[in-house]
């Protein structure tokens, strides 16, 4: 949503007035505003990006998998955007598609740490066991201080019968963040 739009003044408002809800929780409210700039402007792509995002943030995947790939069929080398389509496919359980979605985004932002995890959970996935350490191991060399990357990967060490590296993984976690969840329960 960082790329600046060429909207009339009054919709480039509410596209953002839409923006504001959203990222204070109020999605309703937030939707309607985007609603409303999609019936000005069917093709604003940011406005379906928001779309997409709030179907996903309320677990609505197919419908996220429908706006997010609108979005990007007018703005087709956005990583961020990419991302967010490959984590509803991924949970959706299209798993190949988001493996490649996410390895577009690579193609792209090699140094993304968020694809490189979700990569690693799509690999996981579908048993590309080598790749998903590796992917997974990038991930946290590229962000160590992400509780979340280092729990993936303690979780994949675990599966993988890796027991003293996984728990090395889970203190690091708690390390980042004393009360994290799954860290916490392991």
């Amino acid at each position: 949503m960082s790329n600046k739009v060429h909207l009339l003044p009054g919709i480039r408002k509410l596209l953002e007035r839409g923006i504001r809800h959203h990222k204070a929780g109020r999605t309703r409210m937030a939707e309607a505003c985007y609603r409303k700039v999609l019936r000005v402007d069917p093709l604003c792509a940011e406005a379906l990006l928001c779309r997409g995002l709030v179907a996903q943030e309320g677990g609505q995947y197919a419908e996220s998998v429908e706006w997010l790939n609108k979005a990007l069929a007018l703005k087709p080398d956005e990583p961020v955007w990419m991302n967010n389509l490959a984590h509803s496919y991924l949970r959706q359980g299209e798993t190949e598609k988001a493996r490649d979605i996410y390895r577009r985004v690579l193609d792209l932002s090699p140094d993304n740490a968020r694809a490189h995890y979700g990569l690693g959970t799509a690999q996981q996935l579908l048993m590309e066991w080598d790749a998903a350490e590796d992917s997974y191991r990038r991930a946290v060399a590229l962000q160590p201080d992400a509780p979340d990357y280092h729990c993936g990967l303690a979780r994949f060490l675990r599966e993988m019968k890796a027991l003293d590296e996984s728990v090395e993984e889970y203190n690091r976690v708690l390390v980042l963040d004393p009360n994290h969840h799954e860290a916490c329960n392991e």
